[in-house]
């Protein structure tokens, strides 16, 4: 129910790969887990910010960042 998305090498990003991040957060949330994401690249992070996705999925500077807390 915890999965952190390394995003790293992750050069573009449409519709289809927001809505594939936001089902499995959607569906870590309701098994009571979270999805974050982490290594987020300065043009997937355009497009977050953009589509307001940035203020649900917060992005962090590592994994290890991203897992810290849990």
């Amino acid at each position: 129910t915890r999965i952190v998305v390394d995003l790293g090498q992750v050069t573009f990003i449409d519709s289809s790969g927001l809505g594939a991040l936001i089902s499995g957060l959607k569906a870590t949330r309701q098994a009571g887990g979270d999805l974050r994401i982490a290594d987020v690249p300065e043009q997937v992070l355009i497009v977050l910010r953009l589509t307001n996705l940035d203020r649900v999925l917060r992005a962090h500077p590592t994994v290890a960042d991203a897992s810290h807390d849990w």
